[in-house]
C-alpha cells in the first residue's frame, strides 16, 4: 500500500533508533580499523579479472564492506545485513544481524533508547507531538552473529556465498568519480554466471532465487569515527521489497526511487533529524498528509553511524502521526574516506500495526504464518557520486 515513492510525491522519510551493542563494540571497531586500512591497501589497485574464482581477483582482497542481502519471497521473508570482509582464498568474514516477516510487532510508542527527539510544530497539521516510531527497535539491537562464507570473480563481477545464503552475483555501480570512495555493488539477475566461473567448482552452488535482492558498499571512512559531513543534496535510488500490506503479496525487483533532501523540502526538526510534509490525492477521503523523516544519530555503534528514515501516513488525518505506524528504516551510510556523505543503505523492517486501518486477510507463508510485515532493502547514490544509479 504505502511505499517510498519518488520524493517529487511524498520526498521520503526517516529517522531512527536502535540498540547499539557495547559488547562487542572493541572486538567490531578493531576488526574494522584493520579492514579500513587493508580496504584502503587493496581497493584502488585496479579492477583485475581472476577466471579460477578463487577470490584473488578484483582487487578486493582485504576490502571490509557494509552489506545487505534480503529473501523477499511470500515462503518466510527475511534479510540479513551488516559487515562483512573478502579475505583471501575466496573467504568471507562477517558479523550480521537479522530479521524476519514473523518478527513480533513492536509496541506503537516504543521508539528505543536512541531515537532522535523530533520538536513538534505549532500547527496542527504539521504536528507529530515530539514522540515517532523512526524504526524497529530491534534492527542492530543485540550483538550481531559471526558468519562465514565464500566469494569469488565471475569475470569483472563477484559471487558472494554467505553461510546459510544462497549465491548472489553482484555488479560493480558506476561512479562518475573514483577518488576517495569505495566500490558499490548491487545484485542482479545473472547469478547463473556464477556457476559456470571457477572452472565448474561451484557448478552446484545454491543460486539466489529472483526474488533475493543484495548491495554492498565498501567501508573507507572508519567506524569508529562519527564526524561525518552531512549537507543537502539529491540522490538516486533504487528499492526492492516485498510488501507485506498488499494482499497480493507483491515481491518488487528493483524499482527507481529518489530522494530530494533539498532545502525548502526538508527542514530541521531536531539534532540530525529532519522532516518534510507533502500531500497526495486520495480517491477517497481527500488528501493524505504524508510526513517524511530522515535521520543520521550522533550516537557512533559498533557498526558506525547509523542512518533511519520513515515515511508515514496520516491515513486517520488528525494531522499527526506518532499514532500511525509508516514504513521504517534502518541502515548504514555511503561515506567517502574524508567523511562526506554520499548515499545509504538502508533495510525496510516495517510492522503493519496502523490502529485506523484493521489488516485482514494478507499473505500465507510457510506453516500458515501471516506475513504482516514489509521487508526489503533500499539505496539511495548521491547524482552527484552516480549520476546514472537507478535508472
Amino acid at each position: 500500500m504505502t511505499r517510498p515513492a519518488p520524493i517529487r510525491s511524498i520526498q521520503l522519510v526517516t529517522a531512527a533508533v536502535l540498540l547499539a551493542l557495547a559488547a562487542s563494540t572493541s572486538v567490531l571497531a578493531a576488526d574494522n580499523d584493520n579492514g579500513n586500512r587493508r580496504g584502503d591497501d587493496h581497493g584502488d589497485r585496479g579492477h583485475d579479472r581472476d577466471h579460477d574464482g578463487d577470490g584473488k581477483g578484483n582487487g578486493l582482497v582485504g576490502a571490509e564492506f557494509d552489506f545487505a542481502q534480503g529473501d523477499l519471497s511470500s515462503n518466510g521473508a527475511t534479510v540479513v545485513y551488516g559487515m562483512l570482509t573478502l579475505r583471501d582464498e575466496g573467504k568471507v568474514e562477517a558479523n550480521v544481524w537479522k530479521g524476519s516477516a514473523r518478527d513480533p510487532i513492536p509496541a506503537m510508542a516504543d521508539t528505543g533508547r536512541m531515537s532522535p527527539m523530533i520538536e513538534p510544530e505549532g500547527k496542527a497539521q504539521a504536528t507529530d507531538k515530539g514522540r515517532k516510531v523512526l524504526t524497529n527497535p530491534r534492527a542492530f539491537a543485540g550483538s550481531p552473529q559471526a558468519l562465514a562464507g565464500q566469494w569469488w570473480s565471475a569475470g569483472d563481477d563477484l559471487c558472494l556465498q554467505l553461510e546459510g545464503q544462497p549465491v548472489v552475483h553482484l555488479d560493480r555501480v558506476k561512479l562518475g568519480h573514483q577518488d576517495g570512495w569505495g566500490a558499490l555493488l548491487r545484485s542482479s539477475e545473472q547469478a547463473g554466471e556464477c556457476t559456470r566461473s571457477g572452472g565448474g567448482k561451484h557448478a552446484m552452488a545454491r543460486l539466489a532465487a529472483p526474488s533475493t535482492v543484495a548491495f554492498l558498499s565498501q567501508r573507507v571512512f572508519p567506524r569508529s569515527r562519527g564526524d561525518i559531513k552531512i549537507k543537502y543534496q539529491r540522490f538516486n535510488g533504487i528499492i526492492s521489497r516485498l510488501n507485506g500490506w498488499d494482499p497480493r503479496c507483491v515481491t518488487t525487483r528493483w524499482e527507481k526511487t529518489d530522494l530530494h533532501f533539498t532545502p525548502g523540502t526538508f527542514e530541521s526538526v531536531g539534532k540530525d533529524v529532519w522532516r518534510a510534509i507533502s500531500s497526495e490525492p486520495q480517491k477517497r477521503g481527500g488528501d493524505m498528509q504524508v510526513f517524511s523523516y530522515l535521520a543520521v544519530p550522533q550516537e557512533v555503534t559498533p557498526a558506525g553511524r547509523l542512518v533511519f528514515m520513515d515515511v508515514g501516513h496520516d491515513f486517520n488525518r488528525n494531522g499527526r502521526i506518532d499514532d500511525d505506524w509508516g514504513h521504517i528504516y534502518a541502515g548504514l551510510p555511503i561515506v567517502s574516506k574524508s567523511g562526506d556523505l554520499g548515499g545509504m543503505m538502508m533495510v525496510d523492517m516495517s510492522p503493519v500495526g496502523i490502529r485506523e486501518i484493521p489488516f485482514k486477510g494478507g499473505c500465507m507463508g510457510e506453516g500458515g504464518a501471516q506475513l504482516t510485515a514489509t521487508l526489503g532493502l533500499i539505496v539511495y547514490v548521491s547524482q552527484e557520486l552516480s549520476p546514472d544509479f537507478g535508472h
